[in-house]
């Protein structure tokens, strides 16, 4: 180690240089306030060698507190308080989607919508030889209804911005395709100013969904994080960032919800204008305005199923009853009927033995009167 030197320190009225010669040093747990001027308020607190301070000096410094070790002090990620925890519906199940109350407003593209959905609509009635079921369950939704539902979610969310508008901050430079164009393929009549037709939405999120592999469940989870983004951040989509926002959730949805997760520049293949430091920064942005808070309860998720469900349950494509279908039901109706009549003959003898203790209590509590 070459000749160097420390800067100048002040303690009880000493004031020295202190310079090293080919020594090593060795640094003890002295913490010196060094003032670059007389008059100078700031301190900045160095560790200097050992060899290199006097006996008088060493006690002059005070020791470094220790580091905390304790595991308890330390605050885990789910007891945090988080912001907007009682009106966001990510998090609180009691408060409505977004989505759901721009739907309860009397949207009228969405109502026009429906008629649409109600004209084209055609089921075929059961018979005794056929019968046609909603295989779309919680657990395991309906890949083709749940895309087109949040398809319609994001339309209505464009459409009515107005509804998160008047809370919402400055745009944020990362969201808006001004500054990071995204090209999608869209029809020649439509006007790109203009919010986007449900065709177009669809069309990019079943393109992610299909070369990505992704499962139903991602929409779903999609919807939660998209929802908990315009909550923590107060954005609102519009024509300009409603592409990069919900790429980021589904991007985010994937890893979260599925054990292989698809990696960013998977997501640079499926879009070729994207970069992978691009969506890297979009990615920790994200993150950052919901305070990495990634968890999706089985009450949000569940309530977000069937309000996303509720969306197109007049469209919902019923597919017919096959002989493999029907025994994996059989068998899960025996598997429930097994377990009701296990939890009736419990209660029954809970019952029971109840009613014995107190006979049992009464006999002994019971005065005795004589005659």
């Amino acid at each position: 180690m070459g000749n160097c030197c420390m800067p100048a320190f002040r303690a009880k009225g000493l004031r020295k240089s202190v310079e090293f010669n080919n020594r090593e040093p060795q640094y003890v747990n002295a913490a010196i306030n060094i003032t670059t001027q007389p008059n100078c308020t700031t301190e900045h607190v160095y560790y200097a060698p050992s060899y290199a301070l006097s006996s008088v000096q060493k006690s002059c410094f005070s020791a470094r507190p220790p580091l905390s070790t304790n595991l308890e002090e330390i605050q885990h990620i789910a007891d945090r308080e988080l912001d907007n925890e009682e009106s966001d519906p990510s998090i609180n199940i009691k408060c409505d989607p977004v989505f759901v109350l721009v739907k309860n407003r009397g949207q009228s593209w969405y109502y026009d919508l429906l008629k649409r959905m109600k004209r084209s609509d055609y089921r075929q009635s059961n018979t005794t030889f056929e019968m046609f079921l909603d295989g779309s369950t919680v657990s395991k939704p309906d890949s083709r209804a749940t895309i087109r539902a949040v398809a319609i979610a994001i339309c209505l969310l464009i459409r009515s911005p107005g509804y998160m508008k008047k809370d919402a901050e400055e745009e944020l430079e990362i969201f808006d395709e001004a500054y990071h164009p995204m090209k999608i393929e869209q029809s020649p009549d439509e006007n790109p100013n203009q919010p986007p037709s449900l065709k177009t939405v669809h069309r990019f999120i079943r393109k992610i969904f299909q070369n990505a592999q992704l499962s139903p469940e991602c929409a779903i989870v999609t919807m939660v994080y998209l929802e908990r983004l315009l909550h923590g951040g107060h954005i609102y989509l519009n024509v300009s960032n409603w592409k990069r926002i919900l790429l980021c959730a589904i991007l985010l949805a994937s890893k979260v919800w599925d054990d292989q997760a698809v990696w960013n520049v998977d997501y640079c293949q499926i879009l070729d204008e994207l970069k992978v430091d691009d969506v890297n920064e979009l990615e920790r942005r994200f993150l950052e305005i919901i305070q990495f808070n990634i968890n999706v309860p089985s009450k949000v998720y569940t309530k977000y199923y069937f309000d996303i469900r509720d969306l197109t349950v007049s469209s919902h494509e019923f597919s017919r009853l096959t002989v493999d279908t029907a025994k994996y039901l059989e068998a899960c109706s025996h598997e429930v009927l097994e377990l009701n009549m296990a939890l009736t003959s419990s209660a029954r003898r809970l019952r029971r033995t109840a009613s014995m203790d107190s006979n049992n209590l009464d006999r002994r509590l019971r005065p005795f009167v004589m005659p």
